[in-house]
């Protein structure tokens, strides 16, 4: 069986599932096979006959393999659920047709408390934890993209954020079912291609480079039909379903932040670094064997989505588009925290104020810029401007129109205290 003339299928049966192996280059393993069994009578244009009568014979859609709309493939069945939150439990059968698999059994009495427990202790508010468990649930809907929204985690370092990630893909079937693209790889050349057939894409650590092609992003999340490309291969073109989760300490800029690509946009915070000594390091094994309870959770969260036909404190595009800027440049969080500009000011020379923001980055456990990074953020951004200037009886690079505020004054007087706030609290 072939995908776009050149991926091949081979079908077998496992645990009475139909399981389906994928083989990117079928056309080289049709002539291996050829060469190993025709030997000294291989020829070359007999194989490309062969495998253009293969091509002919068996061409399928990869709709055909993804499963029936309202059924998830899971360890122990298949389950059929309905707008309701009913779930029946079937057998699996080849009739069913899917080549991805969650990675839970489903047990209609399994709970998950210690899953609860960790979304207590990383999400401050109920309705963010609502949120979250919604998106959960919609991740299990492989058949489609009906709201159009993407999962964005923000915060520092060690809050959760890749906790809550990591499980989710876990619960999904993991690197089979799942692709791994930053926002700004997906939307490249051949980034498309890594979301063919995928239930979800789910990526830790995002880079803060900025998202340039933000109407490509638009519409993969919303389903379009898009062109993918794998290298050396032909064009070809599908819907992608993937839900997508991304976890940043910091949220890239946008190069066309418009409107649209806002309503996009689901925001959750992670706001506080957990301290090393109360890391639960038995956390991921504990969290592997409720896998099953999860999915309940996450199925009760599909239920409430589709009630509501919404997510649970989805904000105005408004809103959105202030709250991201808030957790994007730290730079921006800098300057609007340390930095007042004056025309009256007293020059500051750079490498103080480089210092200064280094310990507010390490106060707020945020990674820092470079002093080249920061100096073109604060010109570009927040008009401030560079120059040379005598300080401290010496001429020294400097920052001309700047003023401190009483928390750079702070940090200018003392190292940082090591606090383990991310600045965040404010907008969670």
């Amino acid at each position: 069986m072939s995908f776009h003339g050149v991926d091949f299928l081979a079908g077998r049966l496992l645990d009475g599932a139909l399981v389906v192996d994928f083989q990117e280059s079928g056309e080289s393993v049709i002539r291996q096979r050829a060469r190993d069994g025709l030997q000294g009578a291989f020829a070359r244009q007999e194989v490309g006959e062969l495998a253009e009568h293969v091509r002919a014979a068996q061409t399928y859609t990869v709709e055909e393999f993804v499963g029936p709309d309202w059924h998830i493939n899971v360890q122990n069945g298949v389950l059929k659920i309905n707008r309701d939150g009913d779930a029946e439990l079937l057998d699996h059968s080849p009739e069913f047709r899917f080549i991805n698999q969650a990675g839970a059994e489903y047990d209609p009495d399994a709970d998950c408390p210690r899953w609860r427990q960790y979304l207590q202790e990383t999400v401050k508010s109920e309705t963010h934890r609502m949120k979250l468990q919604e998106y959960a649930g919609y991740c299990l809907m492989h058949w489609g993209l009906p709201e159009h929204k993407a999962l964005f985690l923000v915060g520092p370092q060690a809050s959760g954020k890749s906790t809550f990630a990591d499980t989710i893909r876990a619960l999904l079937g993991g690197a089979e079912n799942v692709a791994s693209m930053s926002p700004q790889q997906m939307t490249d050349r051949f980034g498309t291609a890594e979301l063919f057939g995928a239930w979800a894409n789910i990526r830790n650590d995002i880079p803060p480079d900025t998202i340039q092609e933000t109407g490509a992003f638009k519409e993969i999340t919303a389903g379009d039909p898009i062109k993918a490309e794998r290298k050396g291969k032909p064009l070809f073109h599908f819907r992608p379903n993937a839900k997508h989760i991304f976890s940043a300490n910091q949220l890239p800029d946008a190069e066309e932040d418009d409107g649209a690509f806002y309503r996009r946009v689901l925001l959750v915070p992670f706001p506080t670094t957990i301290p090393r000594d109360e890391r639960d390091k038995s956390l991921s094994d504990k969290l592997e064997s409720e896998l099953p309870g999860i999915l309940n959770w996450a199925l009760d969260g599909l239920s409430r989505l589709l009630a509501q036909d919404a997510f649970t404190g989805d904000m105005s595009v408004h809103k959105t588009a202030e709250t991201w800027d808030k957790w994007g440049s730290t730079v921006d969080r800098f300057a609007k925290v340390c930095l007042e500009t004056s025309a009256d000011a007293t020059p500051k020379a750079k490498t103080e104020v480089y210092r200064i923001y280094q310990r507010f980055c390490d106060d707020e456990n945020f990674p820092a810029q470079t002093q080249r990074q920061l100096t073109r953020r604060l010109k570009t951004e927040h008009s401030i401007q560079d120059g040379k200037a005598t300080v401290d009886g010496r001429q020294q690079r400097c920052y001309l129109n700047v003023e401190y505020t009483a928390r750079a004054e702070q940090y200018q007087e003392s190292d940082s205290d090591g606090g383990n706030g991310s600045g965040l609290d404010d907008y969670s």
